[in-house]
């Protein structure tokens, strides 16, 4: 299942979300893996399979941005709920002004 990502990611709530994620679901994640534009940083290769994070890829060969986003192979879960769920951990435009 392929799902879009935002445009650019940040590297920190990027780790944490995946840790997340794998912590809570990571016997029901058989396979997760995808290229991110993280900002600062580039384009980042991450892959999982079930609770093992591969190390990223690091800076990645960059990629078309239609061809950014996250594949999930699921068992029983709802990958597209899972991957929107990534949004919730990237920080507002306003808590980034705030941080500086």
């Amino acid at each position: 299942m392929d799902n879009p990502l935002p445009e650019s990611v940040d590297w920190p709530s990027l780790c944490v979300w995946i840790d997340l994620v794998l912590h809570r679901h990571g016997d029901r994640i058989v396979r997760m893996e995808g290229s991110l534009d993280v900002a600062g940083m580039g384009t980042v290769y991450i892959r999982t399979a079930g609770r093992i994070l591969y190390p990223p890829k690091l800076p990645f060969d960059p990629v078309a941005p239609s061809a950014r986003g996250l594949t999930l192979i699921t068992d029983g879960l709802e990958a597209a709920r899972i991957v929107a769920s990534l949004r919730g951990f990237q920080p507002r435009k306003e808590e980034i002004k705030r941080a500086n």
